[in-house]
């Protein structure tokens, strides 16, 4: 097993495709620069609104020549009401592989220290600029600017565009405006899990649950009340102990291994088949610690985005049947109690 963390990078510029990151937030590093999702692809199945990207994850399975390079990449929505409900509706996950020999980065592997390979980065530009999806739309009076969707060029155009159509770009505008929806950009530090739990940590962890709780919706007493509850499930208590051993952890990465669930409830009883006809294994899953690291707010009135944790399943044979094949994953929430 091994875990993921969230760190602010040394270097953004090692965040770029042409360096292969994992990293949660900002724009997604897209593997195949050329041919990406569509925008039906990267609309939320519950609000049908476009989704956000939230993490990535560099993984190359060392047994396929066509899986040289390979990242998953993981969307969500950032309305709080598809997430009402056990469902995977407000997340989309794609899986992208490209041999050692492509059309898009050179044979031998970048300098990470030198900032050297940003060239083969800038060479596809056809992505939405507030999102960095694919951009099929274009502004109709500059025709310099692309979006994802009308409710991106909307947005842009109210925000930022229409003071800068047919002029220079203000780059720090921009990224003032992308920040209004993109998660903050952090790199994504893989590292063995540890063996001895840190028994210490126990209490002060299931305190913490409060925090992964919508405690906006409840008294004091009822949120104790659903904490209790919580604790009261035999897959928490293990769940619990497990991510007490490394309490930041934000995923947990283990090909062909298994969850480890927060809740007896709502566990898929069978994983539906890749489009190749292969069957899925879990290959990683995103744990509520990341929620601290994105800032969502619930203070706010009416739901907000959350989760008890999120399992990623993968093509068990790492099929290749297209740039970027859509895969599988299930919403688990605490429990019953505690939403």
């Amino acid at each position: 097993m091994e875990l993921g963390f969230v760190e602010e990078p040394e270097n953004t510029w090692r965040l770029l495709r042409c360096y292969f990151p994992s990293k949660v937030g900002g724009k997604p590093a897209w593997l195949n620069p050329e041919h990406l999702p569509s925008a039906d692809d990267m609309q939320c199945g519950c609000c049908h609104k476009p989704l956000v990207f939230l993490l990535q994850l560099y993984s190359p399975n060392d047994e396929k020549l066509d899986s040289f390079h390979r990242t998953i990449f993981v969307f969500c929505c950032t309305n709080g009401t598809c997430y009402t409900s056990e469902n995977t509706f407000p997340f989309k996950v794609f899986r992208s592989m490209l041999p050692k020999e492509n059309d898009y980065y050179p044979a031998d592997p970048p300098d990470y220290n030198e900032p050297k390979a940003i060239r083969e980065c800038l060479q596809f530009t056809n992505l939405c600029e507030l999102c960095g999806n694919h951009g099929g739309k274009k502004c109709s009076r500059c025709k310099g600017v692309q979006y994802c969707s009308k409710e991106h060029q909307v947005f842009h155009w109210k925000l930022l565009h229409k003071y800068q159509c047919n002029k220079p770009k203000d780059e720090n505008n921009e990224v003032d405006v992308q920040k209004s929806i993109l998660f903050s950009e952090k790199e994504l530090v893989i590292e063995p899990e540890p063996t001895a739990p840190k028994k210490e940590n126990t209490e002060r962890e299931f305190e913490n649950l409060k925090n992964h709780i919508q405690s906006d919706e409840y008294t004091e007493e009822e949120l104790n009340d659903a904490v209790a509850n919580v604790k009261s499930d035999k897959a928490f208590e293990k769940f619990q102990k497990q991510i007490a051993v490394e309490p930041e952890q934000v995923i947990r990465y283990q090909r062909e291994g298994s969850v480890l669930w927060c809740s007896s409830e709502n566990i898929p009883s069978e994983i539906p088949p890749c489009v190749c006809g292969a069957q899925r294994q879990f290959e990683f899953q995103i744990m509520p610690q990341l929620l601290n690291h994105l800032k969502v707010d619930h203070s706010i009135e009416g739901p907000t985005i959350d989760w008890g944790t999120v399992a990623v399943y993968t093509c068990h044979d790492d099929c290749n049947t297209s740039p970027y094949i859509k895969e599988y994953c299930w919403l688990q929430h605490f429990s019953k109690e505690a939403n």
